[in-house]
């Protein structure tokens, strides 16, 4: 194809690229300059702007609820309202039938004993009575955990009852939340920490049979469920804190070191001790009583054969003196 005489053409450029790449460039300048020249001649009111926004959101906005204490009289303020009296338990929902608290379910909780929140009281025994209580109960088509939230309040007084009333309203809805917050309430780290070195510093006392001894280190172990303890550590700590000669009696009846049994075995050995020691005490104090009330009944009666003696003996030196004040005088008249 021939070129027209009139075309406009570009002179030669030994690099063709890098020429296009700056024409372009030039080209975008110059039309950014000309949209802004352009911007800039549009006058913006801020104004009116402003003013059709105000009148799009009013539009759009939700009229606020009426006040319910616009008309209320001052006084009205500081009467305590009934509704905001709600109980921390709210009961979840279930399909089922009539729920009644009978008068012998809380004749059962009193008799179980109430949780006060001391430090002198358990809490793990507490739980553990209450829900022994309430496995009692078996209520057709009602869920245990139903029964056990809804008897709990029954089963506490002073601190732990006051600590219930100061829960947020309708905050607890299933037992275990109910359960896990009273002990983490009443059973912290530090009682934990404490009666878990009661374990460990575990001694017999003076005077004190194996029985006993057995007896109060179990419940120890009963006391502090977290205590941490293997059964073999638990074991080996009540062995070492015996005293020697109670020590000593052990590791005869075992035959060898009671350390050297397992655990099942170091565990039954103790058992029947504690239970042999605990039946010979028992007879020796029947048998101590019986004396005791022997020699008490003699001593007495001994007391009361001296005292009637006295008694005899004082009457026979008074009674002459007062019969003799008593007779009329002798009056002998001579003439």
């Amino acid at each position: 194809m021939c070129n027209s005489p009139t075309a406009n053409l570009e002179p030669y450029h030994p690099e063709i690229e890098c020429a296009y790449k700056q024409r372009r460039r030039r080209q975008k300048q110059r039309s950014q300059s000309f949209d802004s020249a352009s911007m800039a001649d549009i006058p913006i009111n801020h104004e009116q702007d402003q003013r059709e926004r105000i009148v799009i959101n009013r539009d759009n906005q939700v009229p606020p609820p009426p006040n319910p204490d616009a008309n209320k009289a001052i006084m009205e303020f500081g009467i305590p309202d009934l509704n905001k009296l709600n109980s921390a338990i709210t009961l979840p929902t279930f399909n089922a039938g009539h729920f009644e608290i009978k008068g012998v379910m809380i004749q059962m909780l009193n008799a179980a004993g109430q949780f006060g929140g001391f430090p002198s009281e358990d809490s793990h025994l507490h739980l553990k009575t209450f829900m022994e209580v309430c496995d009692s109960f078996v209520i057709p088509g009602i869920p245990p955990d139903i029964v056990k939230i809804k008897l709990f309040p029954f089963s506490l007084r002073d601190k732990a009852r006051t600590w219930l009333n100061n829960l947020p309203a309708n905050s607890i809805t299933i037992w275990n939340d109910l359960g896990s917050k009273l002990l983490l309430k009443f059973f912290p780290p530090t009682k934990n920490a404490q009666l878990r070195g009661d374990i460990t510093n575990f001694q017999q006392k003076s005077g004190e049979s194996t029985y006993e001894a057995w007896d109060r280190f179990k419940d120890l172990l009963k006391r502090c469920p977290q205590h941490g303890l293997c059964e073999w550590v638990q074991l080996e700590t009540f062995y070492r804190h015996l005293d020697g000669q109670t020590r000593s009696i052990v590791d005869a009846s075992s035959g060898e070191s009671i350390l050297m049994k397992s655990y099942e075995e170091a565990h039954d050995l103790l058992e029947r001790m504690a239970m042999n020691s605990h039946q010979w005490q028992a007879d020796r104090a029947t048998s101590s009583r019986t004396i005791a009330g022997i020699h008490e009944l003699d001593g007495m009666t001994t007391l009361t054969a001296q005292v009637s003696s006295l008694t005899n003996m004082v009457k026979g030196l008074t009674l002459p003196s007062s019969n003799t004040s008593l007779q009329p005088s002798q009056v002998a008249c001579v003439y």
